[in-house]
C-alpha cells in the first residue's frame, strides 16, 4: 500500500516562519557600521541587532531607506507613541524598584534597630547582675517618690566545707546581714501594700539622691536605691 506525503507548507496549507535578516555588513546613514549582522526584533521605532561585538538597539530614523522599506516601512507617529509608551513603562519600573528597595532598607534597618535594643537590653541586664546589691530593709514612712527605710547592706562572705582530713576548703560565698540598721535611703518602686515596720529583703541599685523633710521640719538629704527585687519577710 502506497502513501502519498502531500507537502502542505509548499501549497500554502501551513504558515512559514521568517528568516530572520542578516547582513555581513550594515552601515547606517551616519557611516557607523556593524559586520555580521541579524536582525532579532522588529519594533515600531526600530530594530533590535546581534553582531559580531555583541547586541545594538537602532532606530528606523538611523537605517538606509531600502531597508526600511523590507522591514515594512517607518511611521513616525507609531515610532514616537511606541516610545513613550516604552519610557512610561520603564517609569512604572523604576518606580516600583526604588519603592521596594526603600521598603528593604526600612527592613533593615528595623532590625538593626530591633538588635541594638536588644543588645542594650542585655548590657543593662548584665550591669544591673553586676552592680545589684542585697541588703535588709525596715520601712519607715512613704513618699510619693518611694518608701523611706532602714537599710542593713549585705556583706558577701566565704563559705567552707571541711574534708575527710579535717581541712576547711572554700566551697563559696553568701551575704551576711548586720541586725542593726545603718542608713535611712529611699528604695524607688511599687512594692504593692506595706505598713510602717515591716521588714523586706531586697536586692536594689544606686539610683540617686533623695530630699525631704522630717518629723522636726529638719531637711535631710539621704540616697536613693531602685529595687530589682524583693522578698517580703
Amino acid at each position: 500500500m502506497f502513501r502519498f506525503v502531500i507537502p502542505l507548507i509548499g501549497l500554502g496549507l501551513l504558515p512559514l516562519q521568517a528568516e530572520p535578516q542578516k547582513f555581513d555588513l550594515l552601515t547606517l546613514k551616519d557611516g557607523k557600521g556593524y559586520r555580521s549582522v541579524t536582525v532579532t526584533k522588529v519594533s515600531p521605532d526600530g530594530i533590535t541587532l546581534m553582531h559580531a561585538e555583541g547586541m545594538a538597539k537602532v532606530g528606523y530614523e538611523k537605517l538606509p531607506e531600502e531597508l526600511q522599506k523590507q522591514l515594512g516601512g517607518f511611521d513616525a507617529a507609531k515610532a514616537e507613541a511606541y516610545r513613550k509608551q516604552q519610557q512610561e513603562k520603564q517609569k512604572q519600573i523604576s518606580a516600583a524598584l526604588n519603592a521596594y528597595n526603600e521598603a528593604g532598607k526600612e527592613r533593615k534597618q528595623l532590625i538593626l534597630d530591633q538588635r541594638l535594643e536588644k543588645r542594650i537590653a542585655k548590657e543593662l541586664s548584665e550591669q544591673e547582675q553586676r552592680e545589684k546589691m542585697p541588703c535588709q530593709l525596715k520601712v519607715l514612712r512613704s513618699f510619693d517618690q518611694g518608701i523611706l527605710c532602714w537599710m542593713s547592706p549585705g556583706v558577701e562572705v566565704p563559705t567552707y566545707e571541711t574534708n575527710a582530713f579535717g581541712r576547711a576548703k572554700q566551697v563559696g560565698t553568701r551575704w551576711s546581714f548586720s541586725t542593726e540598721y545603718e542608713q535611712p535611703v529611699l528604695i524607688r518602686g511599687d512594692w504593692g501594700p506595706i505598713v510602717d515596720g515591716d521588714e523586706v529583703g531586697a536586692w536594689v541599685l544606686e539610683d540617686g539622691s533623695f530630699t525631704y523633710t522630717d518629723e522636726l521640719e529638719v531637711e535631710r538629704k539621704v540616697r536613693a536605691y531602685r529595687v530589682v527585687s524583693s522578698r517580703r519577710k
